[in-house]
């Protein structure tokens, strides 16, 4: 009969012991003995049409189906019901039955595994050797010698050939159910989660003949260290290797939290083997989204910017410089020009095609200054600007994990695109800047904030040192770290003769930008009562060195490429096989000139160059 069918009252007219009134009922669980029991562990609810039936038994747990089943004698495949365990009439208080019940595992698979009884509770028993671990009701347990360094760390006593897989548990009560339930040949640890096992030690299983490994722990801290170290040391001696997560299938309020558990409330071992196969995941396995195909067209698309040729998302970018030389005033215009989408020190190829969501983490100055320079940025409007958010002086520190965490759900729920930090130096106390190890906790903190948000770009505003002549990478302060870790560099000073005037140079990877590498630009500073402006819109650029001019024969060749059939920037760097930022110089140039039009459609499609 099918549960669809089953009414209230042919379900009750079957059942033993059944007590209770207004579609609640209790009543003797037909799937096992349990009568006699301390109470009886058959609940049967009527809800509308429904009968919601459940064995509370820890070793039975059956549903609706399988009561219909064992009233009707047999299964719903025509065979007699599959039970996991056979149990004693009455709860067991010591011994082997204790053990049964206690798991839910049959007593043959524990003889057949070495369990014997042991002055009252059992113990497991190592073959060829004298050591001897025992398990008394509820909790005791104990080693009949000493433990020592020389104490086997598995149970069963690997033999000289093993199975070519095997599996890996943190206690014995799961080993047994592995069995059970048909995993691969299981070993417990023997010391649980505190148990070393080295690669040495998967090593010497391989040499028994083991060739795959699964590994399955605790859902609690413990067992996750335990089973990471395991993974490693398999890993490492070229075993294949997966791993149980029980978490994945575990609710973390149920009170459980090892394969055991799962067994025991599993419905049936088919039930039990789809929860397997879901917590599973293999430790070798390669991400697929990284394909040749994923790859290729990677290279086609049109990167996306959120300050175009300079800033993109998942960036780290350093605003660096002198003290007292303009750095926070270039970051303020950055904030501007990212969530009003007006352009970066005015330079028009510089503005961004759609707002950003920017945070400015403000460590120092007071807190009356530092509303006088944002009022000045003529951008808090609210109905205006819904982009730009600014914390000050809130003691952020990237040696604070806990503030490292508040920060990121701070800009999950805001959904900060870029975040700046300024200055870097109030936010590492204790830390040596000339220290790479230690200076390591900065971009440590970056990482994590980037991998809980893969589109977040973070500015970090940092200082140069005093006593340097260069304007690069190499004259930021402190350890050489920072400029093996930043995608773009942004350096300024104030220009040695002239007031209200700057130097700028940008440097990084793949930064498209208008100068040659080593070029410096200068740009006008006006710091007014209620507003500022930076303009670097006709730049002066000087260099180091005079490097002969092929300006005139490299724009003929990107005419020519262009009249060739190649409209598109990324067509266009793969005819020439120049690198993008001279691709980006020159296209400018010839639209400054008036000689292209460039057609822009945005929404992430490439924009279109033709020939006025």
């Amino acid at each position: 009969m099918k549960a669809s069918d089953v009414t209230i009252d042919w379900l009750l007219s079957r059942l033993e012991g059944v007590e209770g009134d207004n579609g609640s009922y209790m009543a003797w669980c037909p799937c096992h003995d349990d009568v006699g029991s301390t109470h009886k562990g058959l609940s049967i609810t009527v809800s509308g049409k429904r009968i919601l039936c459940k064995c509370h038994s820890p070793h039975c747990r059956a549903t609706l189906t399988k009561v219909i089943a064992a009233l009707e004698d047999t299964s719903p495949n025509g065979h007699e019901p599959e039970l996991k365990v056979s149990v004693t009439p009455k709860t067991s208080t010591a011994g082997m039955a204790w053990w049964v019940q206690k798991t839910g595992v049959a007593r043959s698979i524990w003889e057949a595994l070495g369990v014997e009884e042991f002055e009252g509770g059992i113990a497991f028993t190592f073959t060829g050797e004298t050591y001897l671990k025992y398990r008394k009701p509820p909790k005791d347990f104990g080693w009949t010698q000493k433990l020592g360094p020389e104490t086997p760390p598995l149970w069963p006593y690997p033999a000289d050939e093993l199975p070519s897989e095997i599996s890996i548990w943190e206690g014995e009560s799961d080993a047994g159910t592995a069995h059970a339930a048909g995993l691969p040949f299981a070993f417990a640890v023997t010391k649980g989660s505190d148990t070393e096992l080295t690669e040495e030690h998967f090593r010497a299983l391989a040499d028994r003949g083991v060739s795959s490994v699964l590994v399955g722990s605790d859902t609690d801290v413990p067992g996750k260290a335990f089973r990471e170290e395991v993974e490693r040391a398999a890993v490492s001696a070229d075993l294949d290797v997966r791993v149980v997560e029980l978490e994945r299938v575990i609710d973390p309020f149920s009170g459980g939290k090892d394969l055991n558990w799962v067994w025991r409330t599993a419905e049936d071992q088919k039930q039990f083997h789809s929860l397997i196969a879901r917590a599973t995941r293999d430790a070798r396995e390669v991400d697929p989204r990284m394909t040749p195909e994923v790859i290729g067209d990677l290279v086609l698309d049109e990167e996306f910017f959120y300050l175009p040729g300079l800033l993109s998302p998942g960036d780290k970018a350093i605003l660096g410089g002198p003290p007292k030389s303009y750095k926070t005033w270039v970051l303020l215009d950055l904030c501007r020009s990212l969530s009003t989408c007006t352009p970066f020190m005015g330079r028009d190829v510089w503005t961004p095609t759609s707002p950003v969501n920017i945070l400015l983490i403000q460590e120092e100055g007071s807190l009356r200054s530092w509303a006088r320079r944002l009022f000045r940025l003529q951008i808090l409007d609210t109905s205006f600007n819904k982009h730009f958010y600014t914390w000050h002086r809130q003691g952020f520190r990237f040696t604070d994990e806990a503030a490292v965490s508040s920060l990121i759900a701070y800009m999950k729920r805001r959904e900060i695109e870029v975040v700046a930090f300024d200055p870097l130096q109030r936010m590492i106390p204790g830390v040596n800047e000339n220290d790479n190890t230690e200076m390591a906790v900065i971009w440590d903190q970056v990482m994590r904030m980037q991998k809980a948000i893969p589109t977040l770009a973070c500015v970090i505003c940092h200082h140069m040192r005093k006593d340097t002549e260069k304007f690069a990478l190499e004259s930021l302060r402190g350890a050489s770290r920072h400029a093996g870790e930043i995608d773009l560099g942004i350096f300024v000073e104030k220009h040695p003769l002239e007031q209200k005037r700057f130097r700028c140079r940008i440097d990084g990877r793949d930064v498209a930008t208008e100068m040659a590498p080593g070029e410096v630009f200068e740009g006008s500073i006006a710091i007014e009562e209620d507003s500022f402006k930076i303009d670097a819109a006709e730049f002066k650029v000087t260099t180091k060195s005079v490097k002969k001019d092929h300006t005139g024969e490299s724009l003929k060749e990107v005419l020519k490429i262009i009249e060739a059939g190649a409209h598109t920037r990324t067509e266009i760097k793969a005819q020439l096989g120049w690198a993008d930022n001279t691709v980006v110089k020159y296209l400018n140039m010839l639209i400054e000139q008036g000689i292209l039009v460039e057609e822009k459609f945005g929404n992430g499609r490439p924009n279109v160059y033709t020939i006025k």
